[in-house]
């Protein structure tokens, strides 16, 4: 079984979109995980900036962003099950015991919606934090 989150709550076909890594487009992938856990934390939008430690004996995650600020666009999403039929290894390496990808449509075999993405972490037991900018770049190595 493979994950796959999306901010998309009711698609009925999963498709490959162009995918970027070290800022090259690597071709067109659908990604999808083993982890369930590290699926959730995709829910988090798109354009917060995160730190992730799926595999931690207690997973968490580090936000970039004040509480109130995440909440305003914190907007839920969908974790769609997947059959791992068709994936393959993913193209990036340094990820390859975290991801899979397909370069077909895929059809999930079934979805859980949420309606947040704090609540949805939070009910799998996921500890959130959430950081200011200078700290994250601090945590995650990229002082400037």
């Amino acid at each position: 079984m493979l994950y796959h989150a999306s901010p998309l709550k009711h698609l009925a076909l999963l498709e490959p979109k162009p995918t970027l890594s070290n800022n090259k487009n690597i071709g067109d992938y659908l990604f999808a995980t083993p982890n369930k856990i590290m699926a959730m934390m995709y829910l988090v939008p798109l354009g917060v900036p995160t730190l992730m430690n799926p595999g931690a004996e207690k997973p968490n995650i580090v936000i970039c962003s004040n509480k109130d600020e995440f909440k305003k666009v914190d907007k839920g999403g969908a974790i769609y099950e997947l059959e791992g039929k068709g994936f393959t290894e993913t193209p990036q390496k340094d990820l390859s015991q975290y991801e899979k990808v397909s370069k077909r449509l895929v059809k999930p075999i079934s979805k859980t919606v949420y309606d947040s993405s704090l609540q949805a972490m939070s009910s799998t037991g996921i500890k959130i934090m959430f950081v200011t900018e200078k700290k994250f770049k601090e945590l995650s190595g990229n002082l400037t």
